[in-house]
């Protein structure tokens, strides 16, 4: 009956000493830059942090025609958990409404997180930066908005 009571007084020694673990993952402050053919953006837009194989929570970085970014996960600035992430760029001229199309100053192939496509690398973060950058390029021809393509 004595020991009865040894497994709680263990365990509340065990946590006073070595603190609450409230599941919150190592955060690193991420920040960078985008540009367009080595210039400034047309508009504002969004960076998208997308962790891959889905291992991971998302981050995003809106940015201004400056191109500068700092990427959020939970809170304001917080930054990115450590892990590999894909990239995805968006900028638009016009954004799509429901399942619409929109129009984008950026190329398409930035809207897809594979890699391969986008043919921009995976980055991984293992530390903080600020000097993250991503070079885009407008759509091979202009887009034009439903509204343009309907009074053709």
């Amino acid at each position: 009956m004595k020991y009865a009571l040894l497994f709680p007084v263990i365990a509340l020694a065990y946590t006073a000493i070595t603190g609450c673990n409230d599941g919150e993952k190592k955060m690193y402050k991420v920040g960078g830059r985008v540009t367009m053919n080595g210039d400034t953006m047309p508009a504002e837009g969004v960076v998208y942090f997308m962790p891959v194989n889905s291992q991971g929570n998302r981050g995003v970085g809106a940015f201004g025609t400056d191109g500068r970014f700092r990427v959020t996960t939970w809170k304001p600035n917080d930054g990115l958990q450590p892990g590999s992430y894909n990239i995805l760029v968006h900028c638009w001229k016009e954004k799509p409404i429901g399942f619409g199309k929109g129009v984008s100053f950026v190329n398409r192939k930035y809207h897809n997180q594979d890699s391969a496509v986008s043919g921009l690398e995976t980055v991984t973060i293992s530390k903080a930066t600020t000097d993250i950058a991503f070079d885009v390029s407008p759509p091979p021809q202009p887009e034009t908005s439903l509204e343009q393509t309907t009074r053709k």
